[in-house]
């Protein structure tokens, strides 16, 4: 064991030709695979695949197989080598069910995972229909820990579905369908790319809600995430949900985002007058969210007013969603919606797909709240700060995801990184 733990290949093969004990473990069940494979000795497995293959599929006391290991301590040649024996079984669950595919789309992104993934998704074996304990795939887990702004990790997330487009079906987590997860968390990247391979957006879950009821239920207050909501909303009314259908407490979408509403700030009369005079049945959602910032479940209860929300239901305590919002304010700016859209006004639906623009939305994060964060970060694309700010800032690193600013622009000025003061 020793050996194996420091490399040592002579020395390893020595000791099993001349009859040394293979099936010695640690205190933590690892058998000598498991240890080859935590500190990255491929030739070590090389040499045990010769001399003990009934082992490498051994489990430790949690559960989990080499595979695991090779996967839990980054180690792509381990994990090439375990692939490749005939009597590997990579679809092995650990003690909460988790295949070593659950695993890695659980892990953060990185170039050495993406490979993995790819090893494992071309694998003939492997089964990503299993779920683990909690009744998610490895797809639905790579949902919901989505790496958000990574191309590689959506790349992989369409190969899984490219390969199984049953994973698509898959609705064990608490009957959500991985549609109804993507909307759910916001996901909007994900959404597009699921959409992509299963164009019904009508789909409901057991408790009979649609994409929409989960995507304007929950606001996280971060600007960025709240950023992908939107746009999640505004694709799904664009392909056609049905904005009207009724969950199992009688609630519409409609219903949930005047929930959301409750304890929302006060919006000014001269900002629903604006919103007013702008009103119009082709109305966009980023030109609602522009008006309301930050107030964004507002501005979603007008633009689905706008497209054709019935008002008028009433969910299982006999309440309509109007009745739900207690601000006399803007429960008058929601009845003038209804009162002057056309009679003909229905939900959405057109072939072409409406994308949400963020540009005139994203606030500045710096000195102050109320300006739109118009400047642009090369070559991270990111907007937190606006034009005024970004003269008395020194900024060198984007704070989202901290690439070096080479240029910062807008559509007025260009300003070159240097010139951009940050004070700590």
């Amino acid at each position: 064991m020793l050996a194996v733990d420091l490399g040592l290949w002579s020395a390893v093969i020595l000791l099993l030709c001349i009859g040394a004990e293979k099936n010695i473990t640690d205190p933590e069940g690892n058998c000598l695979y498991h240890i080859a494979a935590k500190r990255g000795h491929k030739q070590i497995i090389e040499g045990l695949m010769i001399f003990s293959t009934d082992d490498i599929n051994w489990q430790n006391f949690k559960g989990e197989t080499a595979l695991h290991s090779s996967i839990l301590n980054d180690h792509l040649s381990c994990l090439d080598r375990l692939l490749n024996a005939p009597a590997i079984d990579p679809n092995i669950q650990d003690n909460d069910g988790n295949t070593p595919l659950h695993v890695l789309s659980a892990m953060k992104d990185s170039p050495i995972r993406s490979a993995m993934l790819h090893r494992l998704l071309s694998n003939v074996k492997i089964d990503q229909l299993i779920m683990n304990h909690d009744g998610l795939t490895a797809l639905q887990i790579a949902i919901i820990a989505n790496q958000q702004g990574c191309a590689m990790f959506y790349r992989v997330v369409e190969s899984m579905i490219r390969m199984k487009p049953t994973l698509l079906l898959s609705d064990r987590c608490y009957s959500m369908l991985p549609l109804h997860l993507a909307a759910a968390y916001g996901h909007v990247k994900i959404l597009e790319i699921i959409l992509k391979y299963s164009s019904d957006v009508s789909r409901t879950t057991k408790a009979r809600r649609t994409a929409l009821h989960f995507a304007v239920e929950r606001w996280d207050g971060n600007a960025e995430k709240d950023m992908q909501r939107l746009s999640c909303i505004q694709l799904l009314v664009s392909l056609g949900v049905p904005l009207n259908t009724r969950d199992c407490d009688g609630m519409t979408a409609l219903h949930l985002v005047a929930q959301a509403i409750q304890g929302q700030a006060t919006i000014s009369n001269q900002t629903i007058q604006i919103v007013l005079q702008m009103r119009k049945s082709n109305m966009r959602l980023e030109e609602l969210a522009s008006a309301f910032r930050p107030q964004w479940p507002v501005a979603v209860m007008c633009f689905l007013i706008a497209q054709g929300a019935d008002p008028e239901i009433r969910d299982r305590s006999g309440y309509i969603p109007f009745e739900l919002v207690t601000d006399p304010t803007l429960k008058s700016l929601f009845e003038q919606y209804v009162a002057c859209r056309p009679r003909s006004c229905v939900p959405m639906s057109c072939t072409t797909v409406r994308s949400f623009d963020t540009s005139g939305v994203t606030m500045c994060t710096f000195n102050c709240n109320d300006n739109v964060a118009d400047i642009v970060f090369i070559p991270c694309g990111h907007r937190v700060v606006c034009a005024a700010c970004a003269g008395s800032t020194l900024l060198r690193r984007c704070p989202l995801c901290y690439q070096q600013i080479i240029v910062a622009k807008n559509s007025r000025i260009l300003v070159d990184c240097n010139f951009i003061n940050l004070k700590l």
